[in-house]
């Protein structure tokens, strides 16, 4: 029944070009979602609204925030790591907090020079050996919120051609660098190939025991980091519950810990807390990650995107496209479900490559538009207002249209906007949260499990 309203309603609205704007903001702490430009009339909302009720959107939110099994009979607990209470997995959520406040102790010793290596000396350089989801959450934050005073050079290598790492080494003092091993099964071969030359290097440097001193381990797999021969009191164990694509929020993110500080990744921690309890208090008419995902969903399975497009207007968050990418590609990349790609970049710079494609080309697609209104300075304010100027026109021509004849855009081009006031750790906590809640809302909607990955586990095996 609600299907064919809603292929009613896109075969009503399929010859309607330009976007009709509506008043749809919602206002979100450290943020603003503005949802007007979404091809979205009140009878279509109705029925987005029903089909949301029809899946027990909230009631689904609720469980997974408690801990109930929602991955093939586990639970995912990555809420829990921000402090979102698991009734229903207490002592795996106490596990996962003694682990956590380990990482971030350990991440102030590093700072103030307590842990060390050889010879007593501070380390000045940390490097993450990880790909995926054991680097792009770490890295997102080190871009976007910056070296804390005082903090070591944060250095990420994942690929496994070795040019990179060979690079690095190079540069590096090896009585003053410390290697994070960071890998949830301990199996991943690029990470291991990393892994295996880093500790040559320091051994052969270093001496043998170089490994035990300047080499940590992240990963749910105590045995193998153990045979690998790291120091258990260097070794942070993460729980099988959070995936990798989650696991930012966890010890996975202790390269990012070390960067910007412990009271800055707490502010992330609370951020993405503050998100969850938005989520789980707010009707559907008004919650965020219901009304993105009743969009994504509208948009691809009746309005016929091929695509979604993340464009973000601030050089802090470029990280943020292959982050989200991940999240909601592997999420919702299944045979059951209608998962589109994702791809983007700096909106600056998209002006000068693909805007031709997206204001012209003949392929759909949905955007989301992330703005940061404050500059992080104050001299450079001025030149946020002037790129806030034209991110505001580039929405107006994705929307209305613009010129005529050769040089015509159409518009009806449907968007999201969210505006972060400043780019500070609890707004970026909302954020990611925000999209994790997104995509999670999806897959019920659709019918798929956004927490596991097949092909990717049989790969490996």
């Amino acid at each position: 029944m609600i299907v064919a309203r809603l292929q009613e309603h896109a075969a009503r609205l399929a010859e309607q070009r330009r976007i009709v704007l509506r008043n749809r903001r919602l206002a979100l702490g450290g943020l603003r979602l503005d949802l007007g430009a979404q091809r979205a009339d009140a009878q279509v909302m109705e029925a987005l609204l029903a089909w949301a009720r029809s899946r027990g959107l909230r009631q689904r939110f609720r469980e997974l925030c408690a801990g109930h099994p929602v991955n093939n009979g586990t639970a995912a607990l990555h809420t829990a790591l921000r402090g979102t209470p698991a009734m229903h997995a207490r002592g795996t959520a106490r596990r996962m907090a003694l682990q956590l406040t380990r990482a971030l102790e350990f991440a102030d010793r590093i700072r103030q020079g307590r842990c060390t290596g050889p010879g007593a000396r501070s380390f000045t350089d940390i490097v993450n050996l990880g790909v995926g989801g054991s680097e792009l959450g770490a890295r997102l934050l080190v871009d976007a919120l910056g070296p804390a005073r005082g903090a070591p050079a944060v250095h990420f290598i994942a690929g496994p051609d070795g040019l990179g790492l060979e690079r690095l080494l190079a540069r590096l003092d090896p009585r003053r660098v410390l290697f994070i091993v960071s890998s949830k099964s301990f199996t991943t071969w690029e990470t291991l190939l990393n892994a295996r030359r880093a500790r040559d290097w320091l051994q052969a440097r270093q001496g043998t025991a170089a490994g035990r001193l300047q080499m940590v381990g992240i990963s749910a797999a105590r045995g193998a980091m153990r045979e690998f021969g790291l120091s258990p009191s260097r070794c942070f164990y993460m729980e099988p519950t959070v995936g990798g694509r989650y696991s930012v929020w966890s010890a996975m993110g202790l390269a990012a810990m070390i960067c910007v500080g412990t009271r800055a990744f707490q502010g992330f921690l609370n951020g993405g807390r503050d998100m969850d309890r938005r989520v789980l208090q707010t009707p559907a008419a008004r919650n965020p990650a219901i009304l993105l995902a009743l969009f994504d969903a509208w948009n691809i399975g009746y309005l016929g995107v091929h695509s979604r497009v993340l464009l973000v207007f601030d050089e802090r968050l470029a990280a943020l496209v292959p982050y989200l990418g991940q999240l909601e590609m592997e999420s919702l990349g299944k045979p059951v479900g209608q998962g589109v790609p994702l791809w983007g970049g700096p909106g600056y710079a998209a002006r000068h490559s693909y805007f031709q494609l997206l204001y012209q080309g003949g392929t759909p697609f949905a955007a989301d538009l992330v703005l940061v209104q404050r500059a992080p300075a104050p001299q450079l304010q001025s030149r946020r207002a002037e790129l806030l100027r034209r991110a505001a026109d580039c929405a107006r021509v994705l929307a209305r249209g613009r010129g005529s004849g050769s040089g015509r855009c159409p518009g009806g081009r449907p968007h999201s906007i969210l505006h972060m006031r400043a780019l500070t750790p609890r707004a970026l906590g909302q954020l990611i949260a925000l999209y994790e809640h997104k995509v999670y809302a999806l897959s019920v909607l659709w019918g798929s499990n956004a927490f596991d990955q097949p092909f990717v586990d049989a790969v490996r095996r």
